[in-house]
């Protein structure tokens, strides 16, 4: 269903009964939250929602939390699922003030959270979690020891559902939906997105295998009525407009030359966009925010002995500071900000930013899943990040919620993103601003840990079983539509799509029973195994690589 803001009524948040208006500060839902209010509050249908960030989505999940508390199921459960443990951590925080006190506990769980954590949980009726490794599958891996919490999972929350896209954590999403889906009750599954042009897959997907009434608008919204409920709003639910530059430079001979080179074009950067407003500009490494400060100062300085107008004022009042170069960069108004720094001067760089002493701060990445600063403009100083050993490009969930923090509803009436990056990467990142990436499977790459992980969740399982399993995966609606991603020869094309999954699926069995991974178990051969070197590569998380390279060591090897 596609939304204009001017034609949507909006509800009053008095259609809510009177114990759970107290929740909301405001009397009415938005345009987004009133579109959707029918299909999740009224209903118990599968619903997927697009829209831009900022535009009210965390109470589209509210809405549905409370009708699940709402109904004679007392022991109901809800699952949040969001990629980051900020992104938790925030949504924690916020439930358990708002929530907790009309009778519902919410408890978050991550990777540390140990066995008397987990039973605790049984008590909880929404649990915040990620899809990491350590901490998600812990809700179908470790969890099988704890039924009662999966028997009484209703409600699926799944934040950010456009990181399906993103090796690793895309492909442990995927897996825990589809297992979720394939696990024997009904469960309602809630999900929200970034603008992506394939939201209809995501809608199959989350709705395939699953038990969920059908879709009784299916044909206003253009999908099947087996799909979930589909809600995609454009920009223009955006509470402020956002502008998006997206700016190339030639490649220099390594990253750390390039990205250096970008510090000459900040503050002209600067100057044309952000129009004396606050500015941030996120950079990858905590010792180039010093540096990108640093060059914003002097090329200020410039500007001063050229006696040429500067494009913001100056603090009246000095700031102080325990570091003494952020005190220096602050006078003119300019500063950087990174985990390495001191609690009180991080704490100080905040509130001088949000105050307005402070009108250009350099700062890390991780800003942007943390503090909340929001900014008129915001500067993506290089798309590249420093792990692993390497240079790699940011995520596209970092991109989206870097770009997300430009502009201020409370203040401006619009906000500007400038994306600086080279010139074999602009087109890519154009096409992400603009919302036109495709979202596609990243599970492929990862197929064979993860159905080993299956055979070691289940005990034995049949080839049948597995098979079942994939076809309730995001990788099974989108291998046929689009083969040359996924790296199928040209004979796919003439196949159904159940008989390339089970090609793809073979092949993995095959090379699990080639390495003693996995073996045949009980009397018939179609039943197989996980092998203790297969319950070893699913325990620690290794990957198919790896466990490898560790069962061709000498015995002897240290």
């Amino acid at each position: 269903m596609h939304s204009k803001p001017g034609g949507v009524r909006l509800k009053p948040v008095t259609a809510l009964p009177d114990m759970w208006r107290s929740i909301y500060k405001f009397p009415v839902f938005n345009a987004v939250q009133s579109t959707c209010f029918d299909s999740v509050y009224q209903s118990s249908r599968n619903v997927v929602v697009s829209a831009p960030t900022g535009s009210g989505k965390t109470v589209v999940f509210e809405l549905a939390i409370i009708r699940m508390l709402q109904s004679s199921n007392t022991s109901a459960k809800a699952v949040y699922l969001a990629p980051t443990k900020a992104l938790c951590s925030e949504r924690y925080k916020d439930w358990s003030t708002r929530l907790q006190p009309l009778g519902c506990i919410v408890m978050e769980i991550t990777g540390d959270t140990n066995f008397s954590g987990l039973s605790a949980a049984k008590h909880a009726r929404v649990i915040v979690t990620t899809p990491s490794l350590t901490a998600s599958q812990s809700l179908t891996r470790r969890w099988t020891d704890h039924d009662k919490i999966l028997s009484n999972l209703a409600l699926l929350l799944i934040d950010e559902v456009h990181i399906l896209h993103e090796k690793g954590r895309g492909a442990r999403l995927e897996v825990i939906v589809s297992r979720m889906k394939n696990y024997g009750q009904q469960i309602r599954f809630v999900a929200v997105s970034a603008t992506v042009p394939n939201l209809e897959d995501v809608a199959e997907w989350i709705s395939r295998n699953s038990a969920v009434p059908p879709n009784p608008k299916a044909s206003e919204q253009g999908v099947p009525a087996s799909f979930a409920d589909l809600f995609r709003f454009g920009e223009e639910f955006r509470p402020c407009h956002l502008s998006k530059f997206v700016y190339g430079y030639p490649k220099l001979k390594d990253e750390f030359a390039f990205t250096a080179s970008l510090n000459k074009h900040l503050l002209g950067l600067v100057q044309e966009h952000a129009k004396a407003k606050p500015c941030l500009i996120f950079v990858s490494t905590r010792k180039g925010t010093v540096q990108a400060a640093d060059a914003v100062a002097k090329q200020l300085a410039g500007l001063e002995q050229a006696r040429e107008p500067l494009p913001w004022s100056k603090p009246e009042a000095p700031l102080r500071f325990q570091d003494p170069k952020l005190e220096e960069l602050a006078t003119s108004g300019i500063a950087f900000h990174h985990a390495g720094m001191v609690l009180d001067d991080r704490r100080a760089v905040e509130q001088a930013f949000l105050s307005g002493s402070i009108k250009v701060l350099c700062a890390t990445t991780t800003l942007a899943t943390g503090v909340n600063l929001p900014a008129y403009c915001v500067i993506i100083r290089g798309t590249k990040q420093y792990a692993g050993g390497g240079w790699a490009e940011i995520s596209d969930l970092d991109f989206v919620q870097m770009i997300g923090r430009a502009g201020r509803p409370q203040f401006d009436a619009e906000g500007v993103a400038v994306v600086m990056t080279q010139n074999d990467q602009k087109q890519h990142y154009t096409e992400l601003a603009s919302g036109n990436t495709v979202i596609e499977s990243s599970l492929a790459a990862e197929l064979v840990e993860h159905i080993n992980a299956e055979l070691v969740l289940r005990g034995t399982s049949s080839k049948q079983a597995i098979e079942q399993w994939i076809e309730g995966t995001f990788l099974h609606v989108r291998l046929l539509k689009n083969p040359a991603w996924y790296n199928l020869d040209e004979t796919a094309a003439s196949k159904t799509s159940k008989e390339v999954m089970q090609s793809i699926v073979e092949d993995a069995l095959n090379q699990l029973d080639q390495h003693d991974l996995a073996t045949a178990s009980g009397e018939s051969a179609d039943e197989l195994a996980a092998t203790d070197f297969g319950d070893i590569l699913a325990k620690y998380f290794l990957s198919f690589k790896t466990m490898l390279l560790l069962l061709q060591a000498p015995q002897n090897a240290t």
